[in-house]
């Protein structure tokens, strides 16, 4: 007899034995209870979630001799022949086959005549989404007033393609993915029937890759016991078989490249390449471990959304720790593009290895804001505050291959020396050193006059939008979550209530009403670190209406930026103004301009390559 495949072997036969979707067997096992089965239904969700399964347990329910029951007995002719497929009154269609609306006609003139032997007549229609437009319509009437002994149930992967007018007349079920403990759960009880045994950490690769459905990781697992002699099934065997990169060489490949240790990168490039490892799903996985990284530097419980064992987040909070998290995400983007790169290039191992060396030599990134601010000490003659958020370890690189100028021209070996002595909890004093250079404006008054007494009104320096787009840049290292809640909060302006200054900051009320309450928690926090940044007493009010107060201190935004809806807009459109202005010096440049008459040709694009 043919080897019948684990995922029809073990293919749930009721409600009760269906894995991660609790959600769906709830509402219809209540409403076979009640008597209020609808007409229509339509399953959506990823490939191997249980969709089609569903469908025949719902036809077994409805159909059962014992039934309508919760719990179809599986012994009766209907639940036996529905379950192989082959009851008359029970049509399987497939919609990518039957698309036209020749096909549809057809079951409409069927599914007039009563059912042989059961109390409905159910027609399941898979992958409906492939049905032509002239099909769906001539499925509409039926759909909404069917014969009262017929119940339609649609399953798609991409209920998006589905004319509106269907979704209308139907009960929508969306199946979830199964999460990674509760399938890894599933698998390891599985091998136990079948008389395996594996290590949790080897069936939890399994689930990973099996991305959350669980026909694709039974299949997996049918891979791996072919291969498997005797024993116990580990994580290294399931790794070999399946061609993978080991999780652990992943996470030292993701500290080493943020670490900018050469050595240890190529090393373990070598191993992956020597080992015959898939580099393109390497490099996927690479960019799923900087996930996990950015993801446990922005949220403050990253545990429920990663799936990480409890060392494993330890270990990446504690290593990732003293670098900017702007940086990891930096890194993390770029690894993300590179998978295309590797996909598509002639040689896949050349490709990572290009992009690697990309990754080894990125810069840490400098907010606009600290440029600017280290640009006007030096036109000023004063100098520039060294750049407060620099590598942990810098490579025995040229001071060429920096992306920031402005600290090349004012310090050129400021950054190798900071890189020698990390010191990550010094980020935040950094403004504090010079904050002359960070609050000086054009609108600012003379040079001197942060030398005065910050008590007296006259001497207060100027606080507009500029200032406030620095303090969040100073916020972000040390505070990131803060700080990105402070992104969409428009600057309405300050007020002066006694000795302390008031900053004004708007919220949307219905579009950010988390930020206001989350900053609202934290403000005695925001208000001690404004303070200390702008060296005099400040206070902050966080206002969430639904239309925002007017503006007019916004006169004195950046060049090209009148009115802004949140701080990340200004932002934007100042890089967007400072990019175009630096196309046009680009083109204006004696250099280009001769390079082009020469060649007599003409400038087609700007690449930003920073």
């Amino acid at each position: 007899m043919s080897y019948l495949v684990l995922a029809r072997r073990y293919r749930p036969q009721s409600f009760s034995e269906l894995v991660g979707q609790d959600h769906i067997v709830t509402i219809l096992t209540n409403a076979i209870n009640g008597g209020r089965v609808h007409h229509a239904f339509l399953f959506t969700g990823a490939r191997g979630t249980g969709k089609t399964t569903t469908a025949r347990i719902l036809a077994k329910s409805l159909n059962c001799v014992e039934g309508p029951t919760v719990s179809p007995c599986n012994r009766c002719q209907h639940c036996a022949d529905i379950a192989a497929s082959k009851d008359v009154d029970v049509l399987e269609i497939d919609g990518a086959t039957n698309t036209g609306v020749d096909s549809v006609r057809a079951l409409r003139e069927d599914i007039r005549y009563m059912p042989s032997s059961g109390r409905f007549r159910i027609v399941i229609i898979d992958e409906v989404h492939m049905l032509t437009t002239s099909a769906f319509n001539a499925l509409l009437k039926t759909l909404e007033e069917p014969p009262p002994h017929v119940i339609f149930i649609l399953a798609t992967t991409e209920p998006h393609k589905i004319p509106a007018t269907i979704l209308s007349r139907v009960q929508r079920f969306d199946f979830h993915r199964v999460d990674t403990d509760v399938l890894t759960s599933y698998l390891m009880g599985l091998l136990q029937s079948e008389g395996f045994s594996a290590s949790r950490d080897a069936l939890r690769i399994v689930a990973l890759e099996g991305e959350g459905s669980v026909r694709d990781s039974l299949s997996l697992l049918d891979q791996i016991l072919a291969h498997h002699t005797e024993g116990e099934i580990t994580a290294a065997e399931v790794s070999g078989v399946l061609g993978l990169s080991d999780r652990r060489a992943l996470l030292e490949m993701s500290f080493a490249l943020l670490a900018r240790d050469r050595d240890a990168v190529f090393a373990i490039l070598e191993t992956v390449f020597r080992e015959g490892n898939d580099l393109v799903h390497f490099t996927k996985s690479l960019a799923a471990a900087f996930r996990d990284l950015v993801l446990c530097r922005l949220t403050g419980n990253p545990g429920r959304f990663l799936s990480l064992t409890p060392e494993e987040l330890a270990e990446i909070q504690e290593r990732t720790a003293a670098f900017p998290v702007d940086h990891v995400y930096h890194l993390f983007s770029r690894v993300f593009l590179g998978i295309d790169q590797v996909a598509r290039a002639s040689s896949a191992r050349l490709a990572l290895e290009v992009l690697c060396s990309e990754l080894l030599l990125a810069q840490p990134l400098l907010p606009l804001s600290e440029l600017f601010s280290r640009l006007e000490s030096l036109e000023q003659g004063r100098p520039a505050a060294a750049p407060g958020r620099v590598a942990p370890r810098a490579p025995a690189a040229p001071a060429s291959t920096a992306v920031t100028p402005p600290a090349a021209l004012a310090t050129p070996k400021a950054p190798a020396t900071q890189a020698a002595t990390p010191a990550p909890k010094a980020a935040l004093p950094a403004p504090n050193a010079a904050p002359a250079a960070t609050l000086t404006t054009p609108s600012a008054g003379p040079s001197n006059e942060p030398t005065t007494s910050p008590a007296a009104p006259v001497a207060t320096p100027v606080i507009d939008l500029q200032t406030w787009l620095a303090f969040i840049s100073m916020l972000r290292p040390t505070f990131p979550t803060l700080s990105m809640l402070l992104d969409d909060g428009r600057f309405c302006g300050t007020l002066t209530e006694g000795d302390r200054t008031l900053i004004h900051i708007w919220f949307a009320k219905g579009k950010q009403d988390f930020n206001h309450t989350r900053l609202n928690d934290h403000l005695q926090v925001l208000e001690e670190q404004l303070t200390a940044h702008l060296r005099l007493p400040c206070k902050i009010r966080l206002t969430l209406s639904e239309k925002p107060p007017v503006a007019g201190e916004l006169a004195v935004a950046p060049q090209g930026v009148t009115l802004a809806a949140s701080a990340r807009e200004v932002r934007e459109r100042q890089m967007a103004t400072d990019l175009k202005r630096q196309e046009e010096e680009m083109k204006n440049h004696p250099f280009v301009r001769q390079l082009l008459d020469r060649m007599q040709g003409e400038i087609v694009d700007f690449t930003d390559l920073t």
